[in-house]
């Protein structure tokens, strides 16, 4: 081989050694790369793992917290029933030490409201107390005992609850031992419940109208709390009342409705106590009572109007002559005649205002088809079904923002059913079948031309008929305890 050529090939050699060299460093250079990025993975991995591990770590010492929190006040709620309704004096409950959380007393914290709505309609207070709580608290949670029930909040408002409050209903009775709770600030290691005072608010005997059997027409019991949902659903649970809600204030209301027996045995009954005066020369018409329970109907008039206003083919226009069954209705005052003649079925005449007609007469309404008529202002008639007329056939029903007014030598035959409003009987008009007002006044000599008929006892207008609760006794206190951390 000649020199050239061995000087080529050595250059060729050295070519090649030093694509190994470049190569060998590029794949150490990848190595330790890769070693690299195996590191950071690992390191990346390791730091998400403490930090999801710590969180979940977190999330259960917090699960724990509250889980133990529940046990400590359910235990808390037992003990505070024994000596609120006196069976001891002084009980105390272990108040552990919690990581991120605290127990604090706020005496001043939602309230109950309980009212008792009498026959006439008018409003009586029984009682409007303050409850208080023993809260704990961990970050947007909070679980509290109070109103004697345990309650568990969220950060999105929603509440449950965790142990029933003392609100007993069974058998048409309600037992409200409201248990109230005073002492301020944070407990530490134990809680000290002891009696402060109890008061009975229902039955009360000095007072004519809180007796029982209740003699009224509803008893609203509304409590304001941060738990008022959990509230409610208890009410839902236990009583299946009439519930309703007021989110923006965070207070629930149940209404209890005491039993009623829809029966018209008297010439006149009133609503109010003291509802029967006689002004004029004759006697008061008989039989008759005073402070009887019966409901008002306005609600139902006004869906009545709503009805006819929103729906035209579901009401025909009220005219003087009606030949057949159905809704006749004006949106407005009403006074002229009015005909019904064998309609063949049930008759509802609605005056959205005054209703004063002049003779209305009412023939061939077989049993048991009525003429009902619905007046939202006043209602004043001159000849309402007198000829012929059977006082099973009529009946009025009259708005709270009305009344009843019969004058001079008029007549009516039939029923008015007017829990709500005044009755005015001027002059000596005769009347045939009954009145249910609020308050009857006689200014004339009406009672020699006021015959009771027991005919207005068949009379159905199904007045409670959508009532689901109903309550017939009532027994409420308060009992107020004292917590401190000594």
């Amino acid at each position: 081989m000649v020199a050239s050529d061995r000087g080529q090939s050595d250059q060729e050699e050295g070519g090649r050694i030093g694509k190994q060299s470049r190569r060998q460093r590029v794949r150490a250079q990848s190595s330790v790369i890769g070693v690299a990025l195996v590191f950071g993975f690992v390191i990346v991995g390791s730091v998400l793992i403490v930090a999801l591990g710590a969180t979940a770590l977190g999330d259960a010492q917090e699960n724990l917290n509250n889980d133990r929190a529940e046990k400590v006040l359910t235990q808390f709620d037992s003990k505070a029933a024994l000596v609120a309704l006196g069976n001891t004096d002084t009980q105390r409950v272990a108040i552990p030490g919690s990581t991120g959380g605290a127990y604090t007393l706020k005496k001043d914290t939602g309230w109950m409201n309980v009212s008792y709505v009498n026959a006439s309609g008018g409003s009586k207070l029984i009682f409007n107390e303050t409850m208080g709580a023993l809260i704990y608290t961990s970050g947007e949670r909070t679980i509290a005992y109070q109103g004697g029930g345990v309650w568990r909040a969220s950060e999105g408002g929603n509440s449950i609850m965790v142990s029933p409050p003392e609100f007993h209903y069974r058998d048409r009775t309600l037992t409200l031992p409201l248990i109230t709770v005073r002492g301020d600030g944070s407990l530490n290691d134990e809680a000290v419940i002891t009696h402060n005072e109890t008061a009975q608010h229902f039955p009360d005997q000095s007072q004519k109208e809180f007796i029982n059997p209740v003699n009224g027409t509803k008893v609203n019991v509304t409590v304001k709390s941060k738990y008022y949902r959990g509230w409610g659903s208890y009410f839902v649970e236990r009583t299946e009342g009439d519930v309703t809600y007021n989110h923006e204030e965070q207070t629930v209301t149940i209404s209890l409705v005491p039993p009623f027996e829809e029966e018209y045995e008297n010439a006149v009954a009133t609503t109010d106590p003291d509802g029967i005066e006689t002004n004029g020369a004759g006697d008061e018409p008989t039989p008759n009572t005073e402070g009887v329970s019966y409901p008002s109907l306005d609600d139902r008039i006004e869906d009545r109007i709503d009805k006819c206003k929103n729906n035209a083919s579901a009401c025909n226009s009220l005219s003087s002559s009606i030949t057949s069954s159905g809704t006749f209705w004006i949106d407005g005052d009403y006074s002229s005649d009015i005909t019904v003649d064998d309609p063949d079925g049930n008759v509802s005449i609605v005056v959205n205002g005054d209703y004063e007609p002049g003779t209305v007469t009412i023939e061939d309404v077989d049993d048991p088809h009525t003429v009902t008529a619905y007046a939202r202002e006043n209602f004043e008639p001159q000849a309402y079904n007198d000829v012929n007329g059977n006082p099973s056939e009529a009946s009025v029903i009259i708005h709270s923002d009305g009344e009843f007014t019969i004058s001079g030598s008029s007549s009516f035959t039939g029923l008015i059913y007017a829990p709500r409003s005044d009755c005015t009987i001027n002059g000596s008009p005769n009347i045939t079948g009954g009145l249910v007002c609020q308050t009857y006044t006689d200014n004339g000599k009406p009672a020699t031309d006021f015959n009771y008929s027991s005919d207005v006892n068949d009379i159905r207008l199904d007045v409670q008929s959508d009532e689901i609760t109903r309550l017939q006794y009532l027994h409420v206190t308060t009992n107020i305890i004292t917590v401190s951390d000594e």
